[in-house]
This record gives structure tokens, sequence and C-alpha cells, in this order.
């Protein structure tokens, strides 16, 4: 019983330390390398995570908070240069820009 008590409190925390995409950061779209010929660079933008309850987790986060730096700087497009994962986790790199889409 106090294991499964401990797995619950664990289990909100985790959830609790999540990092959400913002408003604006759900507006930032992914793009390649041909979509960015009317993009603007604004700058390399670095999300990381080590956090989440799985490495899909921390991934999702990395990507999220990668999203989020590049609305805060004005960006509307992001562009993923590297994507690193281990068992415990994720940072993405990315470059922000600033879009006509």
């Amino acid at each position: 019983m106090y294991r499964y008590l401990i797995c619950i409190i664990v289990s909100i925390i985790c959830v609790g330390c999540s990092t959400k995409l913002t408003t604006s950061g759900s507006q930032v779209k992914l793009i390649s390398e041909t979509n960015k010929t009317q993009c603007n660079s604004i700058a390399v933008v670095t999300g990381s995570s080590s956090v989440g309850a799985s490495t899909g987790h921390n991934a999702e986060n990395a990507m999220n908070e990668a999203r989020n730096k590049a609305a805060n700087i004005g960006g509307n497009a992001l562009q993923v240069i590297d994507v690193s994962t281990t068992e415990s986790s994720s940072t993405v790199i990315g470059e922000a820009f600033n879009c006509k889409l």
C-alpha cells in the first residue's frame, strides 16, 4: 500500500513538471530546410528535459520548450537541427525563424 501511494505521488509530481506548450508556442510551425526560403533566421534555441516519466515524455517536453523559446523571441517557425535522447533526458536544438507562412 505504501509503495502504491509513493508511485501516485511521484506520478503527480512528474506530470506537474511537464513543459506545457504556451499559446504562442503552439503557433510555431516545424519547418524543413526546403521550407525556409521565405524566412528570416532569428536565433538558435535549445529545449531540454530530464523530469519526464519516460523518454518520450522528456522528448515532448524538450520540443515544447524549444517551440516556446522560439515564440518568445518572435519566431513563428522552428527548424530542428538536432535531437539528443538518453534514458534520462532529451535535448532539442533548433533554429527559430520568422516566416511568411
